[in-house]
This record gives C-alpha cells, structure tokens and sequence, in this order.
C-alpha cells in the first residue's frame, strides 16, 4: 500500500490494520512457541557413573563458574550444597523447573543441558578431607608464560553449564547460584562457545585464530579415552570413575596474528589451515609424521611447532571453547581460548604445559590469564544418590 492510500483510510482503516497485523504475528508467535525442534527438546541424562558435560558431546554454548566457600561451611553444609545441586541440575537437565524455580518457562528448553560439578582443594580443606585429596599436585604449577589474572584463577568449586541455546546456559546458572548462596559466593565466570549441532558434521571446530582443534583427541567410549580420563580409584577408592579438570583461559593476539604470513601460521601449528591435516599430511585425523623432512633436509613439521610440543603426552581429553568479551583495558581484543581438559590426574595436562611453555612456537601470540583446577567426583549413579556422595562416605 503506498503512503497516499494509507493517509486516506484515515485513523480508523489505521488502527484497524495496525490490530490485524499485530494480530496476526501474536497468532504466528504462538504458533511457534507451541512446536519445538530437536536440538530444544534433546536432553542428556544426569545420573550416571560418570558426570555428564564430559564424554557426552559437546554444546554450543557454555559457562564455567567457580565459587570460594564462606568461612561457615563446613563438611556437612558442603554435602547439603552438593545435594541442592546434584537435585537441580537433574531436573533442569531433564526439562523440568528447578526447586523454587524463577523462570519455570525457561527451564523447558534443555536443548542438551549438561551440568558438571567440581570440587577445588579448598573444599577439601573446608570438609577436613585433605587426606582425600586424589590428585599429585595442589594447583597447576605457575609457567614463565603466565601472566595470571585473579579474576580467572583458582576457586574452591565449580560448575560447568553448557547447552545448545544460551538462554538456557544463562538460567540454569542463575538457578544453581541461588542454591549456592548461603554456602559460597561467585569468583569468577567465564563464558565461551563451540560450533553449533551440525554445522560441520565430523569436522573439528576451528579457534579464532582459524585453526581447527580437536585432532588427536580420544574418541569417548573407547579403552584409550577410559584410561586418559576416568580414574581407577587405586590411590583414593572414593575418587572412581571421577576424574580432573584444568582450565586456561589463553588471550589471543588476533591483531598481530592477522599479519602473519598464511605459511608462517602453519609451520607454528604444524597443520595446514585449509584442512587441518598435519604439514606433510592430508587429512585432518591423519597421524603426524615427525621425522619427515624436505628436499633441504629441513623437518617438515618444525621442531617448536605447537602439535609437536603437545605430542609427547598426549592422554588428555581437550573440550575447549572460544570466547570473545570485547576489549580489554588498554583497548585490544579480549578474546581467545576457554582451554579445558580432562584426565585422570592433573600430571597428565602438566607434563603437556610443561613441555608447551619450554618451547612452543605459538606463545609469540598467546597469554595464559586465568588458570584453575578441579576434582570432578563420580557421577550420581541414581536419584538415591548425589555428586560427591563417595567422598563423605
């Protein structure tokens, strides 16, 4: 309708189309709230031998949440937190409001909603249980690298959330720190994502510096990804089938490593951007030769390339995300890589630091910021039972 007609209908022939088209959309609003897709309505089991958020696959969306117990929680106010979540996050993972839920509505949109629950050597010390305490180090030993920010180190427990649509990450967060109140309060919060479901089916998603990762990683349900990550309680009985976290937050230099040159990046990776195959390679998933060398005798893949430094070791199970929070003070991008592995002792993710920190070509354009450590418990084998049960028995 052009500007002339629409003036002579006059206010009335107006407003009467004004309240058929706001009519209409109510109608086609409604309509799609009333159907929901599969990636929505897809739910992830709580209960379990292990905790979900692991080896199940990997969301879109994801925050990490660490907290520092108030000096009055003590062993039994600490179980009486680990039961409110353990409660909550089966329901809310289900589909279900949480107990005394703000936004019930939001909470029927799982949309494959995991919730992991850690426990940091502060917890142990809060529930007199240091002499339970299963892994060989305290913390991650600091590297010359570092350049550690508070606001993303440490915490005494810790929450991984991670789903399919952000809206549901952002409330099950808030409903799990209304749980967590009168126990402990919120340190840091870290934020991230991964490829969305089916964007690039059996690809590895790509870091912002246009790399893809995730090659060489064990595949879950086999005996090599059992034996990198979950842990046999040998040395601590309570601590079966529970496994560590380390978290990195690694700052990316995204404007200096825009102007270097395109073979440059790949002999500091090792890999070949276009299709993350190994320099020599030719396929994303194919092994690295590392003795290869080229017509001059020179080795193909570099001998500070990052995928050889990380090689030596490699029993961990890396689930990072990217993250990009805008600008940092001095006006840069703050953005770069939610780093997050998972192995049955934190040594596993050291020796591999270690050896990255010695020599690796990519710290030109990384800064570690933030770093934390956690002890993730068995899962809650049923509704009986909640995460961190064994350790109190």
């Amino acid at each position: 309708m052009d500007r002339r007609a629409f003036i002579g209908m006059g206010l009335t022939g107006a407003a009467g189309v004004a309240v058929g088209a706001t009519g209409a959309m109510a109608v086609s609003f409604a309509r799609d709230l009333s159907s929901k897709g599969a990636v929505g309505a897809t739910t992830v089991p709580f209960y379990g031998q292990h905790q979900p958020g692991i080896d199940t696959p990997q969301a879109a969306h994801a925050a990490l949440v660490a907290f520092r117990l108030r000096e009055s929680t003590d062993a039994e106010r600490l179980q009486r937190l680990l039961r409110l979540w353990s409660g909550d996050a089966a329901l809310l993972q289900s589909g279900q409001p949480a107990l005394a839920d703000s936004n019930p509505e939001l909470s029927r949109t799982p949309a494959s909603l995991t919730i992991t629950i850690g426990l940091g050597r502060g917890a142990f010390a809060a529930a007199s249980l240091l002499h339970r305490w299963p892994l060989a180090y305290n913390e991650i030993p600091a590297f010359d690298i570092d350049r550690l920010d508070p606001r993303w180190t440490g915490g005494d427990l810790l929450l991984q959330v991670s789903a399919n649509d952000g809206a549901t990450v952002t409330h099950a967060v808030r409903e799990l720190m209304k749980d967590a109140l009168p126990f402990a309060e919120r340190v840091w919060q870290q934020s991230g994502w991964h490829v969305q479901p089916d964007v690039h089916p059996g690809e590895s998603p790509r870091n912002l510096f246009g790399f893809k990762e995730g090659a060489g990683n064990p595949v879950p349900g086999t005996a090599d990804f059992a034996s990198a990550v979950w842990n046999d309680g040998a040395a601590q009985p309570w601590f079966e089938g529970g496994t560590a976290i380390a978290i990195r937050r690694i700052r990316m230099d995204l404007d200096r490593w825009d102007q270097v040159p395109p073979l440059m990046q790949e002999s500091t990776f090792g890999r070949h951007v276009i299709n993350g195959a190994p320099l020599g390679g030719t396929s994303e998933f194919q092994k690295p030769d590392f003795r290869m060398r080229n017509g001059k005798g020179a080795l193909v893949i570099p001998e500070n390339a990052h995928i050889r430094r990380a090689e030596a070791r490699r029993n961990i199970f890396r689930r990072p995300f990217n993250y990009d929070d805008g600008l940092t003070a001095d006006g840069l991008p703050d953005a770069g890589l939610l780093f997050i592995a998972f192995g049955s002792d934190i040594d596993r993710y050291v020796g591999i630091q270690a050896a990255l920190a010695k020599q690796d070509a990519l710290n030109v354009w990384t800064t570690p910021v933030g770093s934390a450590m956690f002890v993730i418990p068995p899962g809650a084998p049923s509704e009986a039972h909640w995460v961190g049960e064994t350790l109190f028995a």
